[in-house]
């Protein structure tokens, strides 16, 4: 079984150097079969990982594609299936079990924003998904020990993540992202794609803080 990793660019030749390959379909580093893995553990993919939504994508959610009634349906489709349990940590939320997360997979040559699935996560971990959304609300902090927490992480590896994710979100922002959520039809359920109008930012433009998050 192989072991698929996290390489950041500047850290390829290091990874290639110790074994692992490039997988060209997927675009992802990975352990060979037969290759022990444990030499290549600062790159095993968190547990629970951050999902910022680039600038130029917001408001193209699930949500605001479907029907209302539809989108209640998948919601529970999603909760029933992973037994109203997060499916991250195994945690549930006090107020409610878990919350319906969408999973967005980024194209970063062809700028296509695909959707791939839905996710039953707890309250915490889904505030960690939506880090900028957790900062805007002074709420970063509490996010942050709860993503150190799920990956048994020291206070510099998560500072270290974080950071990273939000160089990508800032790199992904500069773009204009075509919308794919064949999934739905794929799953029974009509969609319409809503024009959005977005713009590249220039080298002008103040970096935008994350979005508030809106596909709970």
């Amino acid at each position: 079984m192989v072991m698929y990793l996290e390489v950041p660019f500047e850290e390829k030749d290091d990874a290639k150097q110790m074994g692992a390959k490039w997988h060209i379909t997927l675009k992802k580093w990975y352990v060979p079969e037969g290759i022990d893995p444990k030499p290549f553990a600062r790159w095993f993919p968190p547990k629970l990982t951050i999902e910022l939504v680039p600038q130029t994508c917001w408001y193209s959610n699930v949500r605001s594609n479907v029907s209302d009634k539809d989108w209640d349906k998948l919601r529970q489709m999603t909760y029933e299936k992973a037994n109203n349990t997060c499916e991250v940590c195994g945690g549930k939320g006090t107020q409610w079990p878990v919350e319906c997360h969408e999973i967005w997979d980024y194209d970063d040559k062809q700028h296509i924003q695909k959707l791939v699935g839905l996710i039953a996560l707890c309250p915490p971990c889904h505030e960690v998904k939506h880090m900028g959304f957790a900062n805007t609300q002074g709420r970063g902090d509490i996010a942050r020990a709860h993503l150190a927490k799920v990956n048994d992480w020291s206070e510099y590896q998560t500072d270290d993540y974080v950071e990273r994710c939000f160089m990508k979100w800032e790199h992904r922002s500069q773009f204009s992202w075509a919308l794919d959520i064949t999934w739905l039809e794929q799953h029974g359920v009509a969609s319409v794609v809503k024009d959005r109008s977005v713009s590249k930012l220039s080298k002008n433009d103040p970096k935008p803080k994350p979005k508030l998050r809106s596909d709970s």
